[in-house]
């Protein structure tokens, strides 16, 4: 699916255009990525893209990061095993802990996993209906929805007015509080905490994701405040995974 960037358009009869139609407005969520598959026999399980090669026993006997979700995933009965089409990747936010990316968070997301999307026979693509739906047969969350519907014109005057201003000039408009609150009040005014965060909200959120119902395409408006932190668990991981490949060629 396109992600195409909402800050600082030179046109703005993009905006005019999602600003028409129906959609929903998605609070960015940063775990470590991990796909679940169901072949019929057994689970196969990816870490970050559905291009990389699958966890087997060696990856898990070199470092233990991705322990939880497999058990978890282990415990699904035959019922919910017979209700994943075999053809379809599951995609989920994983959380170890409050901190498995790039963000600081408060708690946990239930049994450490958020449901983000399903690729279907090599397609992304799903309805927030079916994302639920799915999300409460694996009993885990989904993705946080902010906002859905049309949105009102003070909504579309402020969202504007973010995307046409400068990150010097958003200092000042945020001042004592934080992206995720701003978009957060303008969106849904009765909310007092973004997700996974207790009575505050999320004050270093990446990017909010814009989706328009019924286009396979995505928005995304990003924070220019947002500071990145390295994450230790994906270093020790891709590096332990380089390792692990670089001893098998010189095998041959």
């Amino acid at each position: 699916m396109s992600l195409i960037k909402l800050n600082n358009l030179q046109d703005n009869s993009i905006l005019d255009d999602i600003f028409n139609e129906e959609i929903q407005v998605i609070e960015d969520i940063q775990g470590s990525k991990i796909l679940l598959n169901w072949n019929g026999k057994e689970f196969v399980i990816k870490p970050k893209s559905i291009n990389n090669d699958p966890l087997n026993l060696i990856d898990l006997s070199l470092q233990k990061y991705y322990n939880p979700a497999i058990n978890y995933f282990n415990t699904f009965d035959n019922r919910i095993r017979g209700l994943m089409p075999k053809n379809w990747w599951f995609i989920f936010e994983y959380f170890p802990d409050e901190t498995p990316a790039n963000i600081q968070y408060e708690k946990l997301p239930k049994n450490g996993l958020v449901l983000t999307e399903i690729n279907k026979v090599g397609k992304y693509g799903s309805q927030t209906d079916e994302l639920q739906e799915y999300a409460r047969l694996f009993d885990v969350d989904s993705l946080p929805i902010i906002f859905e519907g049309k949105l009102s014109d003070t909504m579309k005057e402020a969202i504007k007015y973010f995307v046409n201003t400068s990150e010097k000039d958003l200092e000042y408009v945020f001042g004592e509080q934080s992206f995720a609150f701003f978009f957060y009040k303008i969106l849904n005014p009765n909310s007092d905490s973004s997700f996974l965060m207790n009575d505050k909200f999320q004050d270093n959120l990446e990017k909010i994701v814009v989706r328009v119902k019924g286009r396979d395409i995505s928005f995304e408006i990003l924070n220019p405040l947002y500071t990145r932190i390295s994450s230790e668990n994906s270093k020790t991981y891709s590096g332990k995974m380089r390792k692990r490949k670089r001893s098998s060629k010189s095998t041959y």
